[in-house]
């Protein structure tokens, strides 16, 4: 389970094994214009990886996480402020890939990407 701090940006990580939390590591903290937009392997490394959205910009920002640490960052793009997140997942059917579906708040259009 990850969980960001509202008021400080702060994101930390919880460890869960049989409905218990069995530890808890802190991330780091990232700006408060950046919100939360899913989890996935995006890196295609097989690990999670976690996606924020500038809440400004549409930018799209994705982290690496490796043991529970954040061990990278790469801007990948931006996309319109109209397209809203509706999921994260292999919507392509590719292994090993995530794909991000997307709704535009004014056509009501679908995208997977």
């Amino acid at each position: 389970m990850i969980l960001r701090n509202v008021n400080s940006g702060g994101v930390e990580v919880y460890d869960i094994r049989n409905n218990q939390i069995i530890g808890a590591n802190f991330m780091g903290a990232v700006g408060l214009n950046w919100q939360f937009s899913g989890i996935g392997n995006f890196s295609s490394r097989g690990t999670s990886d976690m996606l924020l959205r500038n809440s400004n910009t549409g930018g799209l920002e994705v982290y690496d996480i490796n043991s529970n640490q954040i061990t990278g960052a790469a801007f990948i793009g931006t996309i319109g402020m109209d397209w809203q997140f509706s999921g994260v997942g292999n919507f392509s059917g590719v292994p090993g890939e995530t794909d991000l579906l997307l709704r535009n708040n004014r056509t009501a259009g679908w995208k997977c990407s």
